[in-house]
């Protein structure tokens, strides 16, 4: 969806939708992950949501980044750069929480991080396979492996994000002849804990998503 569309403020009051059990999942993923002595990386497209979370998770630590952290010396804890080596070098900070449009690119935390959690998705294709790539890159040992979590709740856009990433990841590994573009993340339902194994591969055009958002409009002022 391109910035300035009509449709763009209701895609982000449906993609709130389900936060609640969503950032719940995350930090209590997080802990679990701390307690096992493993770091975490946490994504959402909201800075509201980036800074609740990283409040949320102070007693591990957590470092945030979004587009409201300014670019500056390392040794500057709040800076980028000083948050994203903090994450590297200290132990005590077991979380880093990122907005993918600020921090998907130009940082490497597959080192010390083979953990993602993500809390929502937008359409944008390149955001969330360049964010994926921090944690995912050459160089890892045998016994590193990376596991990529992606929160959805049941019936809400979340399902259709999925769908046309999914289309838009397939497109883009095919012109491109390079495989390593499709992506095998492991889905959860919040709600339930559960891991996701049966929802099917919702290939949706454009269309259809006019359609969907129309018809909650619709929906709206009934």
């Amino acid at each position: 969806m391109k910035s300035g569309s009509p449709h763009e403020g209701l895609l982000a009051e449906l993609l709130e939708e389900g936060k609640a059990p969503k950032v719940e999942y995350a930090c209590s993923r997080a802990r679990q992950l701390a307690k096992a002595g493993r770091k975490s990386l946490i994504w959402t497209s909201f800075v509201s949501n980036v800074e609740l979370i990283a409040q949320r998770l102070l007693d591990l630590g957590a470092v945030y980044i979004h587009g409201g952290v300014a670019a500056g010396d390392e040794d500057d804890e709040d800076t980028r750069e000083g948050k994203i080596k903090a994450f590297h070098d200290d132990s005590s900070i077991r979380v880093m929480v990122a907005n993918p449009a600020a921090a998907s690119e130009g940082i490497s935390l597959h080192k010390v991080c083979q953990n993602a959690i993500y809390v929502d998705r937008t359409f944008n294709a390149a955001h969330y396979l360049q964010s994926e790539d921090r944690i995912h890159r050459l160089g890892l040992r045998q016994d590193q492996i990376p596991t990529i979590e992606i929160l959805e709740c049941r019936g809400t856009i979340d399902e259709v994000v999925r769908g046309r990433l999914n289309f838009k990841v397939d497109r883009m590994s095919a012109v491109l002849e390079d495989p390593s573009l499709n992506v095998d993340p492991i889905l959860f339902d919040p709600a339930t804990f559960d891991v996701v194994d049966d929802f099917g591969p919702e290939i949706l055009t454009g269309d259809d998503i006019a359609a969907i958002i129309d018809g909650l409009k619709k929906g709206e002022g009934e």
